[in-house]
């Protein structure tokens, strides 16, 4: 490794350590003292070991917990992306587990096109990564599966328009699991309806 590349590597670490440290002593009180985020901390562990495990679970119980502040009586949790469906299945559990202590109504929802990813439109999408037919869906196989997610199967452009017409929940958590930049971009204004509540979970490809 080349020295201006350990000097790199030296203030990358330094500043990820900085933030940590500012993550952790918030106005140099420990996270802990604050009782939402201890509050956050004895839900996330009703959760089973195996839903707690899920990169989806600490964004799902602080949605929650911040729609319980707000006092909040049913919001909305959200995969953008679900091909197999093993995330939405994840989400749909985590949620029904969290209904039983928290004492609002979570609604699970599924966006995908089920026939796999469409034709990449923009140099963002990653074309040389990503192309048509990737991550398709099995829909009868996925239903079988679910107890109360409802799927919202074509483009992202027409099916979120459709789902802020009727209106959903407020959405406490959404997950960006679409692989293409222009997806990512055109499923946004879901939250133009809400403002600043909402706990994301972004893949870094081409989102």
């Amino acid at each position: 490794m080349f020295c201006g590349e350990v000097l790199m590597l030296k203030r990358v670490l330094r500043g990820s350590i900085t933030r940590a440290k500012d993550w952790l002593f918030d106005g140099g009180q420990p996270l802990l003292a604050d009782p939402r985020y201890a509050e956050s901390l004895a839900l996330y562990h009703r959760l089973t070991p195996e839903l707690y495990q899920h990169c989806y679970a600490w964004g799902v119980v602080r949605g929650i917990v911040t729609a319980k502040a707000l006092e909040i009586p049913r919001v909305s949790l959200v995969e953008f992306g679900v091909a197999g469906g093993n995330g939405l299945v994840a989400i749909e559990r985590m949620a029904m587990r969290l209904e039983e202590y928290c004492g609002i109504g979570i609604d699970v929802h599924g966006f995908d096109m089920s026939t796999g990813l469409p034709a990449p439109t923009s140099k963002y999408d990653l074309p040389y990564m990503y192309g048509p037919g990737q991550f398709t869906m099995d829909v009868e196989a996925l239903k079988q599966r679910l107890q109360k997610a409802e799927l919202h199967l074509g483009l992202v452009q027409d099916t979120v328009r459709g789902f802020i017409e009727d209106e959903p929940s407020p959405i406490a958590f959404a997950s960006f699991e679409m692989d293409y930049y222009s997806s990512s971009m055109a499923a946004f204004p879901v939250f133009d309806k809400y403002e600043g509540h909402s706990h994301l979970c972004l893949e870094l490809s081409g989102s």
